[in-house]
């Protein structure tokens, strides 16, 4: 059977009213039951036809409701199952029917015409085209220059990073402004104390401590600053980086890029510029963790082992492993914690481009950034390519951007972007962007 390229899935449910009462099945006069009919048409070839009861779909706590417009499926508790149950069943059904390797290209068109995992991109905050500068107060008339670094704390306050003026923001949930937290705007230096009376010299993202304290890989100063709130003044303090007797190389960085907290409450960074990875342990001494200092490539096998090509954004997953983006080599690494071992989880190593599709196939262009999305997916800045990708189920698609440069918002896959650099994810499942050249900061909102 020829691979599967182009999979036309259409939806055609019986659905179910729910009365005061509960729930009511509806069915026509032929049937003794109320089902799900899922028709899947691959070319002209194959047509495969599932019913599923009511009674199972309430045991998997989905529920087909009626609108106006479309029968959509919804999740009793859609912050836990946000659906993937249901598309792990639905493959799970085909299994026996498809030729594997169709079931990649399959996923998408469920995603977007079952789960609803379609979307649109809105602005938030900036303005287009402005002059380069720094305009706190309300969210809607606030002004950003070169946004880079983005980040939501504790309390849902969400942290910008700005390339161009050297500068802290803070965006509040409580009354949507904008505030210069710390840094002198357009003066770059190096200079601890308190608020805007600090410099930086291009802040790039962060990350928090257990205490609450917001850490700043500060980029072009190498070196890493702690910004905590005492008696209402944020107080800036650079991170003394300690000594690493196993390094020939023991205290320099280079170009840091991410930086963030693993499960055991250690800082682990990305030092860019030296192609490798290293960590903070016991708070005082930065030590190599992965990568050869000084020796770009493209290398899996043991940690110590690898070989990176100057490595960017950084995530940990719920399993305590450590997701990359290899920024050089456009691909996306693991470093398995339990077995010490790397491997490359998405893009092919070193090649560069734009392709969906199974992930060892898949191509980017200059990932930046990653974070973990509610369902535990990776959710990639593909900077150079303009776009926002998913990798989920072993598969990479598009969730945002055409590729092509712009600040158009609606529809997802017809919105622009003007390098996308750093991303990260609210407590909806919403995904806010650093559009770095627009000046602006945008949202992806899943359609469901």
């Amino acid at each position: 059977m020829e691979v599967c390229t182009e999979p036309i899935i259409e939806i055609d449910p019986t659905y179910l009213r729910i009365p005061e009462s509960g729930y009511e099945p509806v069915t026509d006069d032929s049937d003794s039951e109320s089902y799900m009919s899922l028709s899947t048409s691959i070319g002209a070839e194959m047509e495969i036809e599932l019913s599923m009861s009511t009674e199972f779909f309430n045991k998997q706590a989905l529920v087909p409701v009626q609108t106006q417009k479309q029968t959509e499926y919804w999740c009793r508790d859609r912050n836990v199952m946000r659906g993937k149950r249901l598309c792990s069943f639905i493959l799970f059904a085909l299994k026996d029917h498809l030729n594997i390797d169709c079931i990649s290209n399959i996923i998408p068109i469920i995603y977007d015409y079952v789960l609803g995992y379609g979307g649109k991109v809105s602005t938030v905050g900036g303005k287009r085209n402005s002059p380069k500068k720094v305009l706190d107060g309300p969210l809607e008339n606030a002004e950003f220059d070169n946004p880079f670094g983005i980040h939501f704390d504790r309390n849902d306050n969400l942290l910008v990073s700005e390339f161009g003026s050297h500068t802290i923001r803070l965006i509040s949930p409580q009354d949507n402004t904008v505030t210069t937290i710390a840094g002198k705007a357009h003066e770059k230096g190096n200079e601890d104390g308190d608020g805007t009376n600090t410099a930086f010299w291009i802040p790039v993202q962060f990350c928090e401590d257990r205490d609450g304290n917001y850490i700043v890989v500060d980029s072009f100063n190498n070196n890493y600053r702690r910004i905590s709130l005492v008696d209402g003044v944020y107080k800036v303090k650079t991170i003394e980086l300690g000594l690493d007797s196993s390094s020939e190389f023991p205290n320099e960085v280079n170009a840091c890029h991410d930086i963030f907290l693993d499960h055991q409450g250690n800082l682990v960074g990305s030092d860019t510029c030296n192609h490798r990875i290293i960590k903070l342990v016991n708070n005082d001494e930065f030590v190599d963790y992965s990568g050869v200092y000084g020796t770009p490539g493209h290398k899996d096998g043991p940690i110590k082992e690898a070989l990176w090509n100057k490595p960017s954004g950084l995530v940990v997953d719920r399993h305590g492993d450590i997701i990359v983006c290899d920024y050089q080599n456009h691909c996306i690494r693991k470093i398995h914690t339990k077995t010490n071992m790397v491997t490359t989880i998405a893009g092919q190593g070193g090649k560069e481009g734009f392709k969906d599709g199974p992930a060892n196939e898949c191509l980017f262009r200059h990932p930046n950034a990653i974070c973990l999305g509610l369902d535990d997916d990776l959710i990639v800045a593909d900077t150079d390519n303009f776009c926002i990708r998913l990798i989920s189920n072993g598969s990479v698609r598009t969730l945002a951007g055409t590729t092509k440069l712009g600040s158009e918002d609606g529809n997802a896959l017809e919105s622009s972007f003007n390098f996308p650099v750093n991303l990260c994810i609210d407590y909806r499942g919403d995904i806010f962007i650093a559009d770095w050249k627009n000046n602006l900061i945008r949202k992806f909102s899943y359609d469901y």
